[in-house]
């Protein structure tokens, strides 16, 4: 790649429709889809998805050709996403950030959090990665974020040992 002439396909897009998480798959491509696929076709590589979630969405989603990440949250379904998904998208997990809020942080949610989008992605041979986001409050104790690196870094090893 030349640093000098950066083109729109040298980058990724990223899309996102918070507002259509629970209208009709039809209206989301009236008013969302069709206008992002514009935008998309300019582009590398792209990402879709932010909070919302995306499991009833994903044969949609498809419809874009450069399509690489798809945004899951703690409140989608992680195996439907992850069924319909396959090995053609990286599942990217976006885990309840509640389990950090509390004073004491307690790592059994979070292990059962990671089983669970861990073991839905293995058994459809999905890629995955997982990013903490939309954090409000550590309730003070900023070691919250280090245990949970720490917890998920662990159950990952456990699942993929190097």
């Amino acid at each position: 790649m030349d640093k000098d002439n950066i083109t729109l396909k040298d980058v990724w897009a990223r899309a996102m429709a918070q507002i259509f998480a629970v209208v009709s798959p039809e209206m989301h491509d009236e008013f969302d889809l069709q206008y992002t696929q514009k935008l998309f076709d300019l582009c590398g590589l792209s990402y879709y998805g932010c909070c919302e979630p995306l499991h009833g969405k994903i044969e949609q989603l498809k419809r874009f050709s450069n399509l690489r990440r798809i945004s899951i949250t703690a409140w989608a379904d992680v195996d439907v996403a992850a069924e319909k998904m396959g090995s053609n998208y990286i599942l990217s997990y976006k885990p309840n950030p509640a389990f950090v809020a509390l004073p004491n942080f307690d790592p059994a949610p979070v292990e059962a959090e990671i089983r669970h989008v861990l073991e839905a992605c293995k058994r459809n041979g999905t890629p995955c990665e997982f990013i903490l986001k939309d954090i409000s409050t550590t309730a003070s104790n900023y070691t919250n974020l280090t245990k949970w690196v720490e917890t998920v870094n662990r159950i990952i090893d456990e699942y993929f040992p190097r």
